[in-house]
């Protein structure tokens, strides 16, 4: 079984933990090895699964055709019982690799991050299990149906890989990421239970400040998780907040960006602690008063 393959595998396999379909799979393999080569590739999978998925996964070995059961997620059966026109299981994740038919697995032009994550530690065991852990740590006080969501682990594993150091990864995922990051630090006490996330948020917050400092126009997107972090642990990042925000809009009036200004603008008087102390911050500079502040007062009194 090739990479393509083993990954709309392991694809149906979470699904069908995560839902209501089943998958069946046809080894091609002679009957009395398939329930030891099932084995084999069970062991693969289970290594290649988060523990969430583990607990909860049901299998059976060997059976001579397709039958639905309860709490069994993947069957193994014969070669030959995955029929074309079996209307019990069309809607089901069939793997017949005897006849090489994959059905409902087609992950053609999806963004797939934990699954090209999964087959690139088949053989690197250890780094997998430190992802698993990281995890699972990250989502014991989020809801319970985010455990078995492919979301979640497609969501985490890049964050793992930019916490290791991949920044063309946050540039790809940047909104994700930040999104994500800022709600997995919602709950509360999360920001001293989940540190690791923390530290990387505020690093993103360090890169997208020297990216402003060099002139760059923020996207609102990220004006607005930065704001709604502050609602979070508004104290510690005040004043560099209120910075950045000045930085943005400079950058956007001298390039003529209006509507990101007005953006900026928004996100800051949406909250009113931060509203206090941007607007204390210009009218304690004449220069700052004059660029930023007048003009705002007059766009608000000719509404």
């Amino acid at each position: 079984i090739g990479e393509t393959p083993f990954k709309q595998l392991l694809y149906a396999v979470m699904a069908a933990v995560g839902g209501k379909k089943k998958v069946y799979v046809a080894l091609d393999v002679p009957i009395k090895q398939l329930p030891d080569l099932a084995k084999q590739l069970l062991g693969l999978l289970y290594a290649s699964l988060p523990y969430a998925y583990r607990r909860q996964l049901g299998f059976i070995t060997y059976a001579k055709e397709p039958q639905s059961r309860k709490s069994v997620h993947l069957t193994f059966v014969e070669q030959g019982s995955l029929r074309l026109g079996d209307r019990s299981i069309e809607k089901d994740y069939i793997l017949d690799f005897a006849s090489g038919r994959l059905m409902n697995v087609d992950l053609d032009g999806k963004d797939q991050p934990y699954l090209d994550f999964a087959w690139d530690n088949l053989d690197r065991l250890e780094r997998a299990d430190s992802f698993y852990q990281f995890a699972e740590r990250m989502l014991e006080d989020m809801e319970p149906e985010r455990q078995t969501a492919a979301a979640s682990y497609h969501e985490l594993c890049v964050i793992y890989q930019i916490e290791e150091g991949s920044k063309s990864l946050y540039e790809t995922h940047k909104a994700a990421v930040l999104h994500g990051l800022l709600d997995y630090l919602q709950p509360t006490g999360s920001l001293d239970s989940k540190m690791r996330l923390n530290d990387l948020f505020l690093s993103c917050f360090d890169y997208e400040f020297d990216r402003v400092r060099q002139g760059q126009v923020p996207e609102p997107f990220i004006m607005d998780v930065f704001k709604d972090y502050y609602r979070i642990d508004g104290k510690h990042i005040e004043s560099k907040l209120v910075s950045f925000i000045i930085l943005a809009l400079n950058n956007a009036n001298m390039q003529n960006e209006q509507e990101a200004a007005a953006s900026f603008y928004a996100a800051v008087e949406s909250h009113s602690a931060l509203s206090r102390a941007f607007f204390a911050k210009l009218l304690t500079d004449a220069r700052l008063a004059g660029s930023l502040f007048i003009p705002f007062l007059e766009i608000k009194l000719q509404a």
